[in-house]
């Protein structure tokens, strides 16, 4: 907002004003103060809601920059792996958003306005099922889509499979370190036993979930809605995205070889040929580590909720979403609602 408005937004040169104008002029805008010294321009002062809107701005600043450290420590817990996933999918994202906007334009020349019977007839034509006189032609840039989101989700697939594989060896390891006395005696070896357990468990019960959920999801249609409507809901600040999702198997197997370990070194350290009958641990220590090893687990359940919660809008309703799309662009309506 300007300082100086309608017959106040003047400027002293020079001139001379008796008392009572300057008077009058200082009483109707505070804003102004005149010059004391002859040939130079007045200037106005900082309204408060200029200072508010500044002191607004700073803790806006604050509030970032916190919000930032944060997000920055989650991330380390996460061992970063995340990003390694977000860099693969953001890939092809260019590619799904090419995919899309051909397969809506296909759809507008399609002679039916029903989006099912048109993702029918596309799983027919990507299986080379078509009769003697039919013409239509897949764009290349959606033939070209589906080979690679195949590849991507047989990549995932695999990963997954390999890090069950390897949970699956560490659980009996690290139930072999019950059965050892020094270690059983021991409560910090035998928590973070525990611990190591745990996220061993919870990997296996991720990477099983998303092989069941990932492998009905190679149709070229899902991976371009997936793409498009994971990497528009996408925020680097969120703190459940699609990265943090896709990561969670290797996330969690990762924790449960460093717990196991730690364990492994706890035990050499703390334990000698002869270990004793009981160490002399402080009860708030046993009970820190009772607390750390459930929180791990509570931790466990929100990610399972949040996994279920996201497969939601995956499978059939993905399909249902999918077709409404492809409705509206054959029949015209709500053009400015279509990705493109």
């Amino acid at each position: 907002m300007p300082f100086f408005q309608g017959a106040h937004n003047f400027v002293i040169h020079g001139a001379t004003m008796n008392d009572s104008a300057v008077q009058n002029n200082n009483t109707v805008h505070n804003t102004f103060v005149p010059s004391t010294d002859a040939g130079k321009d007045a200037r106005p002062l900082r309204s408060d809601s200029m200072v508010e809107k500044q002191v607004s701005d700073q803790e806006r600043k604050r509030l970032t920059g916190f919000f930032s450290v944060i997000h920055q420590i989650y991330t380390l817990f996460l061992l970063r792996l995340p990003n390694l996933y977000l860099s693969r999918v953001e890939r092809l994202s260019g590619q799904a958003t090419l995919a899309g906007g051909s397969l809506l334009v296909m759809a507008q020349t399609y002679p039916s306005t029903s989006g099912k019977d048109f993702l029918n007839r596309l799983s027919e034509l990507e299986t080379n099922i078509r009769e003697p006189n039919d013409t239509y032609k897949l764009p290349v840039s959606y033939l070209n889509l589906g080979i690679k989101w195949r590849g991507f989700v047989d990549s995932l697939l695999q990963e997954w499979q390999t890090l069950n594989i390897i949970s699956a060896l560490l659980v009996p390891g690290i139930l072999t370190i019950f059965q050892i006395n020094g270690a059983t005696n021991d409560p910090v070896t035998r928590y973070l036993a525990f611990w190591s357990l745990i996220s061993a468990l919870m990997s296996l019960l991720y990477g099983c979930l998303f092989i069941i959920q990932f492998s009905q999801m190679k149709k070229t249609t899902i991976g371009i809605e997936w793409m498009t409507e994971a990497l528009e809901q996408y925020d680097v600040k969120q703190f459940w995205a699609l990265d943090v999702m896709l990561a969670l198997p290797a996330i969690w197997l990762a924790w449960s070889i460093l717990a196991f370990i730690v364990c492994i070194m706890t035990f050499l350290w703390r334990a000698g040929p002869v270990p004793p009958e009981s160490f002399n641990s402080p009860t708030s220590m046993v009970l820190g580590f009772r607390i750390f090893v459930s929180s791990v687990l509570g931790v466990g359940f929100a990610y399972t909720a949040s996994v279920f919660y996201t497969f939601r809008r995956y499978g059939v309703n993905l399909d249902v979403v999918i077709a409404k799309r492809l409705e509206d662009a054959m029949s015209g309506k709500n053009q400015d609602n279509i990705k493109q």
